[in-house]
């Protein structure tokens, strides 16, 4: 390969590292023409800017701008779905909770005759659960009130 060729076949390969050509090897050394297109810049999706190296949002996959990177600057749809999802699953964890103490209060018989069969230890860890549950609903009490 000529010296001028090497020269710039270098020169191509470094602006296709820019992002403004695909560098295209030659298919063999005997070749006399470098080959280099060039290719379309991404834009940012929000105000347009062409960016020779731009940045894809991690969440949604998208290219922005430097100015339009962080989620809130762009609306990114990732942080809104995961919010749903979170509500989604709070409703359902409220949902599951209701549904037991609902089942505890038909089931009122029942737990009577269970303690009154129970060891000194099962009371123990009955009563055990019953004051951790009445703290966190003294807790929930108490950030209602200061509200």
């Amino acid at each position: 390969m000529r010296e001028e060729d090497k020269k710039n076949e270098e020169i191509v390969r470094i602006y296709s590292h820019s992002g403004t050509f695909e560098y295209i090897p030659r298919a063999t050394p005997e070749d006399q023409n470098v080959t280099a297109k060039p290719v379309e810049l991404p834009k940012c999706v929000v105000c347009g800017k062409m960016e020779p190296e731009p940045f894809e949002c991690e969440h949604c996959g998208k290219y922005y701008c430097d100015e339009h990177l962080a989620p809130e600057k762009h609306d990114c749809t990732y942080e809104k779905e995961k919010e749903e999802q979170r509500k989604q699953e709070e409703l359902e964890l409220k949902m599951a909770l209701m549904a037991m103490i609902e089942g505890l209060s038909a089931h009122r018989p029942d737990i009577y005759m269970l303690i009154d069969h129970a060891s000194s230890e099962e009371l123990k860890d009955m009563i055990g659960h019953l004051d951790a549950l009445e703290n966190v609903l003294a807790k929930v009490s108490e950030s209602d009130e200061e509200e």
